[in-house]
């Protein structure tokens, strides 16, 4: 393939298209990166963004309920595709295993058929075997499914190879029956007991499934999300945030005449950061300010207002006992021409409100930026950047 790079761009949502993740259109594919994402390295960038969209992909099926970011059109199994590549880099052709047992000196002991099958002798007054009863596995039957992987094996390579440099092998032997071959897979899923040969057979039913009847792949499909928002939000709940929020999540009720009292759905803050006795809220918007530098991009009041909202019910139900913050968390290139910095973290501005007098710390919500591929390598709690990003919002006061 071309230069990885020739096939890869950061999605600035340009015609209202936020699509973040691979394309397949006609013969090629399209990588389109999250907004603030600094392209380096393509085959490793391509990777890195893989793996965060492997992570989250089914999380947010579960969560969302009117809206999927993972839409159901189309969709191109890259994970099947990509676990096939990855198995036979790993393991090689698929062939059955067929286990037996021999008598020999060494090897992976059999201890009941040893004991059952064969005497002891007695030496140095200890009962002792001089030979036992091993495991012996033949990998060298071949059978349809060992055919069956060569094509899935093949046409994996031809789409995805370019991803992990890894060349074209021999041509399938077998002609393609998409009936056939997904009845032989379905045939020995049911009698397979083994999770990672379960695992590829999955894998290879998947891809079998997105070729059309004469083999070719299923053309403008992808992999992918244009609800990228709900990941950034999990990368940075992940970072910074505690797991047990829900005593933050400020309710409403409604009183009905004659009738017994009604919740409403609570509000839920994005993240909660603890740091010593000092609570700081956190809401994380994947808007295009770090990357547009326009005001237009800036959360807007009634974001404002919900974090405000946020830190008085923390604040009126002694929920904290130091002080409060509010910030927002925006995405941006550290090293992009918008905002260039030394530092993945950057502090652009407060916003306030007319009907508070911004006494309060709370009553402040802080802007700030954090590079977009920094968060993508470290999604795991991290005590060095949760001290980081305290110390900036306080510096603020």
């Amino acid at each position: 393939m071309e230069d990885l790079l020739e096939i890869c761009s950061v999605n600035y949502h340009i015609n209202n298209n936020t699509f973040v993740g691979i394309r397949f259109e006609g013969e090629k594919f399209y990588v389109h990166f999250p907004l603030g994402f600094r392209l380096e390295n393509a085959r490793k960038d391509i990777q890195l963004l893989i793996s965060v969209l492997k992570r989250f992909s089914y999380t947010y099926e579960a969560e969302v309920s009117e809206v999927n970011p993972f839409e159901k059109r189309k969709e191109f199994p890259f994970l099947a595709y990509q676990h096939i590549i990855l198995d036979y880099i790993n393991r090689g052709y698929y062939y059955e295993r067929e286990t037996n047992y021999k008598q020999s000196q060494t090897g992976n002991i059999n201890w009941k058929k040893t004991i059952k099958n064969i005497n002891p002798v007695i030496y140095n007054g200890r009962l002792g075997y001089m030979e036992f009863f091993v495991k012996n596995v033949d990998f060298s039957k071949e059978t349809e499914i060992t055919l069956i992987h060569e094509y899935c094996v093949y046409e994996s390579i031809k789409w995805l190879g370019w991803l992990y440099n890894v060349p074209l092998p021999k041509k399938p032997r077998v002609e393609f029956n998409k009936k056939l071959f997904l009845s032989r897979i379905d045939e020995k899923i049911k009698n397979t007991f083994s999770d990672t040969t379960k695992k590829l057979l999955l894998a290879m039913k998947d891809v079998l499934k997105s070729l059309n009847d004469d083999g070719n792949a299923i053309h403008n499909s992808c992999f992918g999300t244009d609800r990228f928002e709900y990941v950034w939000e999990k990368m940075i709940d992940q970072v910074y945030g505690i797991k047990e929020k829900q005593r933050y999540f400020p309710n409403t009720y409604w009183k009905i005449k004659g009738s017994t009292q009604k919740d409403n759905s609570p509000l839920e803050p994005d993240t909660i950061m603890i740091k010593g006795k000092d609570v700081f809220i956190l809401d994380s918007k994947y808007y295009k300010y770090g990357v547009s530098a326009r005001i237009g991009h800036l959360p807007d009041t009634s974001s404002i207002s919900k974090q405000i909202t946020y830190g008085e019910y923390v604040a009126e139900n002694n929920l904290s006992e130091g002080e409060i913050f509010n910030a927002f968390i925006l995405p941006y290139n550290c090293k992009g021409d918008i905002f260039p910095q030394e530092d993945d973290l950057y502090v652009i501005g407060t916003a306030t409100s007319s009907w508070k007098s911004s006494q309060k710390k709370y009553e402040n919500v802080i802007g700030i930026l954090v590079d977009t591929k920094d968060v993508m390598k470290h999604i795991q709690r991290d005590t060095i950047k949760m001290d980081k990003l305290a110390k900036a919002i306080m510096a603020e006061f």
